[in-house]
């Protein structure tokens, strides 16, 4: 199986120069690119926009007289690396519970069901703030959708310790309907800059997670 190149959508900006020497020891670790994600405080949230995105890029190649298998596909996976299990579920749910927020239409196609208030009136009570996807507790935010089920939690991030992890991106990507150029590894919760060198995000993925997934899929 065609093993892509895994980037990482975190690093310190204090500075430019922080900024450069973070990418550089990610690169030095293992990570394969280095991605600055837009705001979807500015506007609609561009990873809601392009889930389930495969088939409409085919269908606009076709139209354009493209062959769709020449048009290079990547992937964003909201990743729960926590260890704990009950907590990562919680905050995955956080995670889900972001996406109905901003595109409710991804919950229809799998026939998930959102069995609570309006996301709006969850935020207000609760005093969740920006959003499910951003809140400064994700921990707290995942309690207020708890009413949501692990399937529907599982079908919007990556959750738990490094193996699971590893594990869950492997399925994902062989069950995936095409294979991808790029797979971005997005960090739940947001790391703190600097991250931690030795047991942050970007050292535990590098270290314990990427080498995992790129031996599984080399096997095929």
């Amino acid at each position: 199986m065609k093993i892509p190149k895994f980037g990482l959508n975190r690093f310190d900006a204090r500075s430019v120069d922080f900024f450069a020497a973070d990418v550089r020891r990610a690169e030095t670790l293992g990570w394969d690119a280095a991605l600055q994600p837009d705001s979807q405080l500015r506007r609609r949230d561009t990873y809601v926009l392009l889930a389930a995105a495969v088939e409409e890029i085919w269908a606009g190649a076709s139209e354009a007289g493209r062959d769709p298998a020449s048009v290079g596909l990547g992937v964003i996976f909201h990743t729960v690396l926590v260890d704990e299990p009950a907590l990562a579920l919680t905050m995955a749910k956080s995670m889900a519970a972001g996406y109905y927020e901003y595109s409710p239409a991804l919950f229809a196609p799998p026939r998930f069901e959102w069995a609570g208030p309006d996301p709006e009136t969850l935020k207000r009570r609760h005093q969740v703030h920006p959003d499910f996807h951003h809140a400064t507790d994700l921990e707290a935010s995942g309690r207020v959708v708890d009413f949501l089920d692990t399937t529907v939690a599982d079908a919007f991030s990556l959750r738990g310790g490094p193996a699971e992890v590893a594990d869950q991106l492997v399925e994902a990507l062989r069950r995936a309907p095409a294979e991808f150029d790029y797979v971005v590894l997005h960090p739940i919760p947001n790391p703190p800059s600097p991250d931690d060198p030795e047991r942050g995000y970007t050292a535990r993925v590098a270290r314990e997670v990427l080498p995992r997934v790129r031996r599984a899929l080399a096997d095929g």
